[in-house]
C-alpha cells in the first residue's frame, strides 16, 4: 500500500479511520449505504413477513440505526475533524511536519488526554509503526477487528 493511502486511512495516533462508525467515506459507512439501497421499499415486506419473522418486528428500529451507520461526517483529524476532544497530535502533527506520533522525538508525550485504554492503544499503535513500519501496521490492521 502507498504511503498516501495509509496516511489518509490511519490517524496520527494509529487508529484504523477508514473503518469508523463516524468516518465520511469509510467502509462502515459505504457497507450501510448499500443495504440501505438493496433493501429500498422493503418496509412493506417487513411487515407482512413480521409475524412470521419475529425479527422483522422491529424493521424501524432497524432502519433507524442503519441510518446512524449512513450519517458518518467526520473526515479524519488530519482535514480538520475530530471525534474525540483528548486528542492533541491532530494539533501537534501539522506543526512538526510528521505524518505519526512515533516520528516525534518526544513520542511518548503527555500532551493527549487519551482515557486509560485508549493511551495504551496510542503507544503500542505508534510502538508498531515504529518497529515494524507503517506499511507492515496498516496491512496487520486491517486483519483485525476495528473495535
Amino acid at each position: 500500500m502507498d504511503h498516501k493511502t495509509i496516511v489518509s486511512e490511519i490517524a496520527p495516533c494509529g487508529l484504523d479511520c477508514s473503518r469508523c462508525v463516524f468516518f465520511a467515506t469509510g467502509t462502515v459507512r459505504n457497507h450501510a449505504d448499500g443495504l440501505a439501497a438493496a433493501l429500498e421499499g422493503f418496509e412493506n415486506m417487513a411487515r407482512l413477513f413480521a409475524s412470521s419473522n419475529p425479527a422483522l418486528a422491529n424493521y424501524d428500529k432497524f432502519l433507524e440505526t442503519l441510518a446512524f451507520f449512513r450519517s458518518g461526517e467526520c473526515k479524519g483529524c488530519r482535514n480538520g475533524s475530530s471525534c474525540y476532544d483528548g486528542c492533541e497530535a491532530k494539533n501537534c502533527i501539522p506543526t512538526k511536519g510528521i505524518d505519526f506520533c512515533f516520528e516525534c522525538g518526544s513520542f511518548p508525550c503527555d500532551k493527549n488526554r487519551y482515557h486509560p485504554p485508549l493511551a495504551e492503544k496510542w503507544k503500542n499503535n505508534n510502538q508498531t509503526m515504529k518497529e515494524k513500519g507503517i506499511e507492515h501496521f496498516y496491512n496487520e490492521q486491517k486483519l483485525k477487528p476495528r473495535y
